[in-house]
């Protein structure tokens, strides 16, 4: 049990009920480090996994990719890496996965949902699929079981809203 060190205004301690408390000064930094390399840093209520300068609430970085300054309507989540990047869901064979939009009007208003039984995928707007595609790549467009390689529901055609070419 350590308590607050004036030369370095830090505390660490336990609640009566067990719960370790770790206090550093407002304005400094917390790192959880592993040889003397911060692994996971705390700034200012911003986590760091990878980073000691967070861009998010939570960043995750395997390598610098010297970003741009990242977008304050898209921070909440930044995945970073100088190569490939990418996000696993990963869910059981007989399970689904997906990202959900929500807002005042309900949790699911826009969704990717990947049916791993069926091996589909789905695309939700305003909480009603929008597109389907089946696991042999037919699309649904407004049709839940395509049958074709392009099924649009209730498709009316005006000639000046498309252009079709055999150059693919």
């Amino acid at each position: 049990h350590l308590d607050n060190n004036s030369a370095y205004n830090y505390a660490l301690g336990q609640t009566a009920a067990g719960a370790t408390i770790v206090n550093v000064k407002s304005g400094q930094n917390l790192y959880l480090a592993e040889n003397g390399t911060a692994k996971v840093t705390l700034d200012g209520g911003l986590v760091g996994i990878g980073t000691t300068a967070p861009d998010g609430p939570l960043h995750v970085m395997t390598s610098d990719a010297s970003l741009a300054a990242v977008s304050g309507d898209a921070d909440d989540l930044v995945i970073e890496n100088n190569g490939a990047c990418g996000i696993t869901i990963g869910s059981s064979a007989s399970s689904v996965g997906s990202i959900r939009f929500g807002d005042s009007g309900g949790n699911k208003q826009g969704m990717f949902y990947y049916n791993h039984s069926d091996n589909s995928l789905r695309i939700d707007t305003n909480n009603i699929q929008a597109m389907h595609i089946d696991s042999s790549g037919h699309v649904g467009i407004g049709d839940t079981s395509p049958d074709a390689h392009l099924d649009v529901e209730n498709l009316t055609i005006d000639s000046d809203d498309y252009t079709m070419s055999d150059d693919y």
